[in-house]
């Protein structure tokens, strides 16, 4: 299993971060337009960007800056 960060560049310019955990990157990025299906009205993100790919194991983490 790896997690996954994306970035999320919504039409008005902000940028939001998802961590997804999946098996592989196909997954991956279903799982991640879901999960955007569920947060923002259809067509607010413009852009998805995979920035990072790491092995899930005990402990694995990401820093997001805000």
């Amino acid at each position: 299993m790896f997690l996954y960060k994306f970035e999320l560049v919504k039409n008005d310019e902000n940028v939001a971060h998802l961590i997804v955990a999946a098996n592989d990157d196909q997954k991956a990025f279903e799982y991640a337009e879901s999960e955007l299906d569920k947060q923002f009205m259809a067509g607010d993100v413009k852009e998805i960007v995979l920035l990072q790919k790491k092995r899930c194991n005990n402990g694995t983490a990401y820093i997001i800056s805000a």
